[in-house]
């Protein structure tokens, strides 16, 4: 998600956590700050979040411990910057400026431009090995060498694709794309080829993230109201299940390393912060939560 949710709540942030529905897994808040929080994604070690912010007027990226430190600020520029993605080995971190795909050290420095402007470049996601990135441009799927170089187009069709997400083991690619009313998630292999339909229907599927393990996937979707939760399924695709059911908006799910926990935007508070939700080892209604039992093998 492209943090386009505006809060409408000014004033001074409660932490106090809303009443959980029965069924849904413990999530803390995270972030609390006024000023809009989004794009949640894990450093490699799980100690760390970075995220897309704008408590400081534009937006940049800010990275925060999970034990509720305080943020940092790690872009200083006074253009818009967002769409965070960590790089496999800690060390760096991509994320979007304008139009235009940069790279930074995760412990901040001068930042490197790594695709041209003037494409409208977006959604930069690492592969396992730290060798490439994938990104949306101009709607498809495209790759380029993490050295930098001519960047090679992957996905080639006529609905807009966009919002890769990388599959642990490396050989292929979810991402969205958006049909008539609708947006679907769809995989596509590294070779450009195995295109599969993951999801259909009339509703807007989005954000996916693969759990470590590559058996499952978590994505926002408002499948069942007019809100978006975070749903569950296969990675081979549909059946999904629903996570949270909270009457917020819930999106941008981030799967944590050790595979216990997903971080996401809601608005659960009243304002557009991060949360993080842990899941409970043994699940209470194991006919609701069984598609995530290979989680805790």
């Amino acid at each position: 998600m492209l943090c386009i949710v505006v809060s409408l709540a000014i004033g001074v942030l409660t932490l106090a956590m809303p009443p959980r529905v029965q069924g849904e897994p413990p999530a803390n808040q995270l972030t609390g700050h006024i000023g809009l929080d989004c794009n949640p994604t894990w450093s490699p070690d799980g100690t760390r979040l970075a995220f897309t912010s704008t408590r400081d007027g534009a937006r940049d990226i800010w990275i925060i411990s999970i034990t509720g430190e305080p943020a940092v600020r790690l872009t200083l520029d006074p253009l818009d910057e967002s769409a965070p993605a960590w790089s496999p080995d800690g060390k760096s971190i991509a994320y979007v400026r304008f139009d235009a795909i940069w790279v930074v050290a995760a412990d901040g420095g001068s930042p490197r431009q790594l695709t041209d402007s003037g494409w409208g470049d977006t959604f930069p996601a690492w592969s396992p090995d730290g060798a490439r990135i994938a990104f949306a441009r101009m709607g498809n799927i495209w790759l380029i060498q993490v050295v930098g170089g001519e960047a090679m187009q992957l996905t080639s069709i006529p609905e807009g694709a966009t919002a890769p997400a990388w599959s642990p083991d490396g050989g292929e690619i979810v991402f969205e794309r958006g049909i008539w009313d609708s947006t679907d998630l769809w995989s596509i292999t590294i070779d450009g080829g195995g295109l599969r339909w993951l999801t259909g229907g009339s509703a807007d599927d989005k954000d996916a993230s693969w759990s470590p393990d590559g058996s499952q996937l978590a994505f926002a979707s408002d499948r069942e109201g007019d809100n978006r939760d975070i749903w569950l399924m296969p990675a081979a695709g549909e059946p999904a299940k629903r996570l949270t059911t909270n009457s917020a908006e819930d999106s941008d799910p981030a799967w944590s390393p050790d595979g216990r926990r997903i971080a996401f935007f809601s608005t659960r508070s009243g304002d557009p912060e991060i949360w993080v939700m842990t899941f409970e080892p043994k699940p209470v209604e194991p006919a609701t939560w069984g598609s995530i039992k290979a989680v805790f093998r």
